[in-house]
C-alpha cells in the first residue's frame, strides 16, 4: 500500500544549468506550477521562461504519467521568452517538463521535471456517517475500463464498490462509510480494441475522516433548589439518548468550581453574591460529545442567621458593671461584636460584652447592640431592652426624646413645625391671662419664631376653639347661640350648629389662610355648613358624606393674603347638625414656620381624655405633630387621685396620641408646680411619677415647672400667680413659655 503524501501549496521553479561556454548558444528553460498537489478536476497554470530564443520560438510541453514522455502541446514564447499553459492533473504521479528543440546553431534544452501528485477528490470533506461519499479523479490513461473503490482492512485491501471510468479516464464512485476509512482507487490492466495495453493503476491511499453521528437528545440542564447559603442544589440533566454517559461540572460566575463534578452542589460561603450554573457533558461511543450548560441561577443569597435579643445583666447604678448576654444564635459558631448605647447614641470605647457605668449614665437609658457574623450569612444586629439608670434625666436623654422635634426644626424653612399642646386643662387654655397672646403657648411659639421662623413669615395665632369666646378680650372667634359639644376637638371644646337662622361662628382677625376643623360622618346624619369670606359668596361643606365618622376633617381657605378678614360659618337649612371643632389661623405659615395647636379645656383631668373619652385624638389627623407638650395631671392631684392611677392614664394618653398620628412626635411632659389638693399625696410623688414615665420611654422627657414657681404657700409666688393663686399671671405664663423654649432648643 502506498503511503499518504502530505498536501502542500508551493510554487516550484526548475531551471536547466549549463556551463558558461554553452550559455551563448544553449537556451535555459524553466517550468513553474502553483502547487504539486492539485485537487481533483482542478486546472492549474504551467508557466516558465526560455532564454536565448527569439519571439515565436516553439517549445514542447511534455508529460510522463507512467508510459514515457508524451508531447502535450507545442507552445510559442513571447518576446521575453515567456510561455504559459493550463493543465489538469490525472491521478498518480504527473511528471512535467519543457523541451526546446535544436535549431541551427541553437542547442536543444530540457527543463528539470516538476512532479504533480493529483489526489482523489473526496466530497464532502467531513462527511457524516449517513452521508454518501463521492470519490472522483482522472486516470492517467484515457480509456474506459473498470475501477474499484477499496478500503484498507487488517486483512488487506477490500473492494467496497465498483464502477467504470469514462473514455476520458474520468471516474466517479460513491459509497457510505459509517466510520473513518483509508481508501484508494484501483483500475485493473486492460487491452484496447487496438490491442493497446493499459497497465494496472492504483491511486495513492487517502484517509476519509467521517464525523460520528450526532446525539439526537441533548437537552439543556436545569437546577432545582433554593439559591441560598447552606442549601443543596441539584442538576436535572433532562432526557438524553440511550447509552449516553453524563458528567457534571458546577460553575460559579462562569468559572468551574474545583471538585464540584457531581449532580449536586452544596452552596458555600464563596457562592454568596454570585450566580451558579452546571455544565453537563454527554458522551457516547461513536458520537461527538455534547456539552450543555444551564441558565445561571439567581444571585445566591446569604444564609438566614438565627438571632436572639441580648439581655443585660447587672444592677444599673453608678460604677456597676453590666454584662451583655447575646442569647442563642445559630448555626454556630457565630462571632459577636458589641456596642453599648446611652440614649440611643454609641458610647465611645464601650465595645466589649461588659460595661462599667459612669456618672454620665445617670438619668439615661442604656442598651447594648450586638452584631453576629458568620461566613455565608448576612450579619445581623439586635438590641437589648433599655435599662433605666436612676437619677435626674441626662442631657443625652433629653436630646434623644427631642430628636423628632429637632429634626423638624432644622427644616423649618421648607416644612412646617407643628406643636400640639395638649390634651390639657386650664393651664393650656390660658385661664386668667389678660390676652390670648399672653398664654404660654403663644409665648412659646413667639420665642421659637424669633430664632427659627423663615424670613418673611410672620406666623399665625394657631389653633383656637370656639368655646373660649369671651375668655379673652382679643379672642378671634365668636359665636351666636353656641351649643357646646364636649366630645370633639383637640381640647373637647367643639360647637354644634343646629339652627341656620340663629346660630353662627365668626372668625375676625388678621390672617392669610384659615382651616375649619370639623367632625364628619358617613351615614348622612350630619348636615352641611357654609362659610363666607369677607362677605363673599357662601361655600358649602358637606359633613355627612365622609369615609368614616371621626374628627379632624378640614375645610381649607387659602390665598386670602395677609390682612384683616372675616369668615362666617353657618348651618345650611334643611340639613342635620354640623359639628365645628375649631379653626387654625395662619399668617404666611401654611407651608413653613412654627405652628401651634392648643388643646386645653378648663377643669379636665387625665381621666377625661382616655377611653371612652378619647374622640379628641381623631382630630390629630390634621395636626401631624412634631412635638407634643403634655400638661396634664394638676387637676388629678387636686382631686386626690393617686400618682399611680394618674400615671396609668397619662401613659394611655401617650399611647393614644401615637396611634393617631403619622409622625413619631417628641413628647414633653409638663410637670406642674405644687398646688392645693384635697388628697394626702404630696406633690413630690407626682413629680417622681412624671420622671418615671419619661425614664422608661425613650421619646419622652420632662420639663418641671416646680423649680420655676417654688413651693406652694398660698401666695402669688412673687407675682407669678394670678389673683386666684391657682393659675399663672401674665408673668407666670411668660416664664413658662420662655423657659420651655430654652429647654427645647438647648444645645
Amino acid at each position: 500500500m502506498k503511503l499518504l503524501r502530505p498536501l502542500a501549496v508551493a510554487a516550484v521553479v526548475v531551471a536547466v544549468v549549463v556551463s558558461p561556454a554553452q550559455a551563448a548558444t544553449t537556451p535555459v528553460a524553466t517550468i513553474e506550477v502553483p502547487t504539486t498537489t492539485p485537487a481533483e478536476g482542478t486546472s492549474i497554470p504551467v508557466t516558465g521562461t526560455v532564454s536565448h530564443v527569439s519571439k515565436g520560438t516553439k517549445v514542447t510541453f511534455q508529460r510522463d504519467v507512467g508510459k514515457g514522455w508524451d508531447a502535450v502541446k507545442t507552445l510559442s514564447v513571447d518576446k521575453k521568452g515567456h510561455y504559459s499553459r493550463s493543465y489538469t492533473a490525472v491521478l498518480g504521479p504527473n511528471n512535467l517538463r519543457i523541451y526546446v528543440p535544436k535549431k541551427g546553431s541553437r542547442h536543444s534544452a530540457t527543463s528539470s521535471v516538476v512532479t504533480l501528485n493529483g489526489p482523489l477528490g473526496i466530497t464532502p470533506k467531513a462527511p457524516k456517517a449517513t452521508d454518501q461519499i463521492r470519490v472522483a479523479g482522472l486516470l492517467p490513461s484515457a480509456v474506459a475500463r473498470p475501477v474499484l473503490l477499496q478500503t484498507s482492512e487488517p486483512s488487506g485491501w477490500v473492494t467496497r464498490t465498483t464502477g467504470e471510468s469514462a473514455s476520458s479516464g474520468s471516474l466517479a464512485l460513491t459509497a457510505t462509510f459509517p466510520t473513518s476509512e483509508t481508501v484508494r482507487v484501483v483500475a485493473p490492466q486492460v487491452m484496447s480494441k487496438g490491442k493497446e495495453k493499459y497497465p494496472e493503476f492504483d491511486s495513492e491511499s487517502q484517509l476519509v475522516e467521517v464525523a460520528p453521528p450526532p446525539l439526537a437528545l441533548t437537552p439543556t440542564p436545569t437546577i432545582t433548589g433554593e439559591t441560598a447559603f447552606g442549601t443543596t442544589l441539584t442538576a436535572v440533566p433532562g432526557s438524553w439518548d440511550s447509552g449516553v454517559v453524563l458528567t457534571y461540572q458546577w460553575q460559579r460566575s462562569g468559572v468551574s468550581i474545583p471538585g464540584e463534578a457531581g449532580d449536586k452542589h452544596v452552596v458555600t460561603a464563596s457562592d454568596v453574591g454570585t450566580q451558579l450554573a452546571v455544565r453537563v457533558t454527554g458522551t457516547k461511543t461513536g458520537s461527538t460529545p455534547v456539552v450543555r450548560t444551564s441558565a445561571p441561577t439567581s444571585v445566591v443569597l446569604p444564609g438566614d442567621l438565627q438571632t436572639s435579643r441580648p439581655v443585660v445583666h447587672g444592677t444599673p447604678q453608678q460604677f456597676a458593671v453590666l454584662t451583655a448576654d447575646p442569647g442563642q444564635w445559630g448555626p454556630a459558631p457565630v462571632a459577636f461584636t458589641y456596642q453599648w448605647l446611652r440614649d440611643d447614641a454609641p458610647i465611645a470605647g464601650a465595645t466589649t460584652a461588659s460595661y462599667t457605668l459612669t456618672d454620665q449614665d445617670t438619668g439615661s437609658l442604656l442598651q447594648v447592640r450586638v452584631t453576629g457574623a458568620e461566613p455565608g450569612y448576612i450579619a445581623k444586629t439586635t438590641t437589648s431592652e433599655e435599662v433605666i439608670v436612676p437619677g435626674p434625666q441626662s442631657a443625652s436623654k433629653v436630646a434623644r426624646a427631642l430628636r423628632t422635634f429637632h429634626t423638624a426644626l432644622r427644616d423649618v424653612d421648607h416644612e412646617p413645625v407643628d406643636i400640639f399642646a395638649g390634651p390639657s386643662d386650664s393651664l393650656t387654655d390660658g385661664n386668667r391671662a389678660t390676652s390670648v397672646d399672653k398664654r404660654w403657648t403663644n409665648v412659646l411659639a413667639d420665642d421659637l419664631r424669633t430664632s427659627y421662623e423663615p424670613t418673611g413669615v410672620a406666623g399665625g395665632l394657631g389653633y383656637v376653639d370656639p368655646l373660649n369666646f369671651g375668655v379673652f378680650p382679643d379672642y378671634p372667634v365668636s359665636y351666636v347661640r353656641g351649643i357646646g359639644n364636649f366630645a370633639i376637638g383637640l381640647g373637647r371644646e367643639g360647637l354644634a350648629l343646629f339652627d341656620p337662622d340663629s346660630q353662627s361662628i365668626t372668625v375676625d382677625d388678621t390672617y392669610s389662610d384659615l382651616d375649619i376643623l370639623y367632625t364628619g360622618v358617613s351615614d348622612g346624619s350630619y348636615g352641611s355648613f357654609s362659610y363666607t369670606v369677607d362677605g363673599g359668596a357662601p361655600v358649602t361643606v358637606n359633613t355627612g358624606d365622609k369615609p368614616a365618622k371621626r374628627g379632624g376633617y378640614v375645610a381649607k381657605i387659602s390665598g386670602l393674603g395677609l390682612g384683616h378678614h372675616v369668615v362666617v360659618i353657618r348651618l345650611i337649612a334643611g340639613h342635620g347638625p354640623a359639628m365645628i371643632e375649631g379653626v387654625m389661623l395662619y399668617s404666611g405659615d401654611r407651608n413653613s414656620g412654627v405652628r401651634m395647636w392648643e388643646g386645653g379645656h378648663s377643669g379636665l383631668t387625665a381621666a377625661d381624655y382616655v377611653a371612652p373619652n378619647d374622640g379628641w385624638a381623631d382630630s390629630l389627623a390634621a395636626v401631624h405633630p412634631d412635638l407634643v407638650v403634655l400638661p396634664i395631671g394638676s387637676n388629678d392631684f387636686a382631686a386626690g387621685t393617686s400618682a399611680a392611677d394618674t400615671r396609668a392614664r397619662i401613659e394611655e394618653i401617650i399611647k393614644t396620641i401615637r396611634s393617631h398620628v403619622d409622625t413619631n412626635p417628641s413628647i414633653v411632659l409638663l410637670s406642674y408646680y405644687d398646688r392645693y389638693s384635697s388628697g394626702t399625696t404630696p406633690w413630690s410623688t407626682y413629680i417622681d411619677m412624671y420622671k418615671s414615665i419619661a425614664a422608661a420611654d425613650p421619646d419622652v422627657c420632662v420639663f418641671d415647672l416646680d423649680p420655676l414657681f417654688g413651693p406652694y404657700k398660698g401666695d402669688n409666688r412673687g407675682g407669678l400667680m394670678s389673683s386666684d393663686l391657682l393659675h399663672p399671671s401674665d408673668a407666670g405664663y411668660a416664664l413658662i413659655g420662655s423657659a420651655l423654649a430654652t429647654f427645647l432648643t438647648a444645645p
